[in-house]
């Protein structure tokens, strides 16, 4: 309604403001990814308030296999936080595009491999028994082990258990952490036979003569063996 300057008034007209609600982005709950070449994870975003014909936008896209697409396949290489942007076709209103942490973000966590290392080698005597040294490394903190076969060991989940296998044994240890596993390291125990001895013939000398003492070793043994009288 208008009143000018001389006091005349208009009649009313009136325009109404169609106020339409933006989209609402729920973009799903934060996933977790292994290092190297663990396969992409689909996103799964809601939307709602909205027509239901929308076009989409992810930003970074970088990692993504469509990011124009409601639910492309994530596999980044490094940790990274997505955001959705979703736009109604119908009423042209957009929803809030932000990075920060709210039901439009979604963190993608890649988990680095770690790194197994089982230990030098070990010679043991049949019969005795020696410590592996398995490591976990690149990841953590915390690290389970795995040791296969269990045969010969005090435990295939210990990083250090005591191995007394009855022959030459091949050990394959594979470390997990943040359920990521490493690739597997080996390692050897070679099992050494006990080797016999003869300390040869008895013998009878007169008093200050002397005579040859003529041992022999057997059983396996090394070509390098040392006698101890």
């Amino acid at each position: 309604q208008i009143i000018d300057n001389r006091g005349c008034v208009s009649n009313i007209d009136y325009v109404w403001i169609d106020v339409t609600p933006k989209p609402v982005v729920d973009a799903g709950y934060d996933i977790a990814l292994c290092g190297d070449d663990a396969p992409c994870q689909v996103l799964a975003p809601t939307i709602s308030n909205g027509s239901g014909l929308y076009t989409y936008n992810w930003f970074p896209s970088a990692g993504l296999s469509d990011s124009t697409i409601l639910n492309p396949c994530a596999r980044p290489d490094t940790t990274t936080i997505y955001t959705l942007v979703v736009t109604d076709q119908a009423t042209g209103c957009t929803s809030e595009a932000t990075t920060v942490d709210t039901n439009a973000t979604i963190t993608v966590v890649v988990h680095p491999i770690p790194i197994a290392d089982a230990g030098p080698d070990l010679d043991v005597c049949f019969g005795d028994s020696g410590q592996l040294v398995g490591i976990g490394s690149n990841a953590g903190p915390l690290y389970d082990f795995q040791w296969s076969p269990s045969t010969g060991l005090s435990s295939d989940t210990d990083p250090n258990p005591m191995a007394s296998p009855s022959l030459t044994t091949e050990y394959t240890l594979v470390v997990w952490s943040n359920g990521c596993p490493s690739y597997a390291d080996t390692v050897v125990v070679n099992i050494h036979n006990i080797p016999t001895l003869s300390a040869g013939q008895d013998r009878e000398i007169c008093l200050g003569d002397s005579v040859l003492l003529d041992p022999t070793a057997g059983g396996g043994a090394a070509t390098d063996v040392t006698f101890l009288w």
